[in-house]
């Protein structure tokens, strides 16, 4: 029998707190070779997601799967920033103003994502554990 304990406060890190009791329920019910499965997992790391969504805004979407977004975001960033420096070169006021509200945007889309994306890496990987241990208990029963 695994010490279910350590095994909880390892794998409670990777996930949201709000499922550590379904975590805890799924970790009494799996066999010794699910948890250990579960604890091997390739899981995401939150904080790398944040490194991501800094150093080039739409990496963190492509890390957490979401591949279309993520272009997306890049491709609306890049535009916003090529926009604003075509209408400062021509001298184009209107386009400036415009390309500066969508560089706005694009600031509160890359911010926004610095706190939601890491949540959603956590939801990932809580769902990647439970499918593991859920898979056990099922072939068990």
């Amino acid at each position: 029998m695994k010490n279910k304990t350590a095994i909880f406060l390892q794998l409670k890190e990777k996930m949201p707190s709000k499922f550590s009791s379904e975590l805890n329920s799924l970790l009494d019910n799996a066999s010794d070779e699910d948890i250990d499965k579960a604890v091997l997992l390739p899981y995401k790391n939150p904080l790398l997601t944040i490194i991501l969504a800094l150093a080039l805004p739409g990496l963190d979407r492509i890390y957490l799967g979401q591949l279309l977004i993520g272009i997306l975001k890049l491709i609306f960033v890049i535009f916003s920033y090529v926009m604003l420096n075509i209408g400062i070169e021509f001298d184009n006021d209107t386009l400036a103003l415009f390309s500066l509200v969508l560089m706005l945007i694009a600031l509160i889309v890359i911010i926004r994502d610095v706190f939601v994306v890491p949540t959603l890496i956590k939801l990932y990987n809580f769902n990647l554990i439970k499918s593991v241990l859920e898979k056990g208990i099922e072939s068990d029963g």
